[in-house]
């Protein structure tokens, strides 16, 4: 199956929540199975992802000043002085952006098989919108 990077990483990270949140009732032990089989498949590439974009954050953003914004870690991009203020650098802001998404849109080949929606009715409270949408293309009705 033909996915790109960034479908990887939206994925590894649905399951990755899914596994982690404290549930009413545990997950059935065949869909934990399913789960962490899938995660072991995109985990690597995830890894990869992380591993690739970390010399273009360090180029583009000034990790010197991270900040806490709703309990993440945000960290400013790079400024540059023009005509005496301090401004965001753009040209390094466009190079993110498109370095990036270049990243996000490289293809890979996976053997990973899909997982039945239906598995996922028994999780309790069920998975939210945004790790279905992170992990639709892995799933099947």
């Amino acid at each position: 199956m033909k996915v790109n990077v960034g479908q990887i990483v939206a994925a590894d990270a649905a399951i990755g929540s899914i596994l982690s949140v404290k549930r009413d009732k545990p997950i059935k032990a065949k869909l934990t199975y399913t789960l962490l089989s899938a995660q072991a498949v995109l985990g690597p590439h995830a890894e990869a992802f992380g591993k690739a974009r970390q010399p273009l954050v360090l180029e583009c953003f000034d990790t010197s000043k991270p900040k806490e914004e709703n309990g993440q870690t945000v960290v400013p991009p790079k400024m540059k002085m023009v005509d005496g203020t301090e401004v965001v650098d753009l040209e390094l802001a466009l190079k993110f952006q498109t370095e990036i998404g270049e990243l996000a849109e490289a293809e890979v080949e996976l053997a990973i098989g899909q997982i039945p929606i239906d598995q996922l009715d028994s999780v309790e409270p069920a998975p939210s919108p945004q790790e279905i949408a992170g992990m639709m293309w892995l799933l099947k009705e």
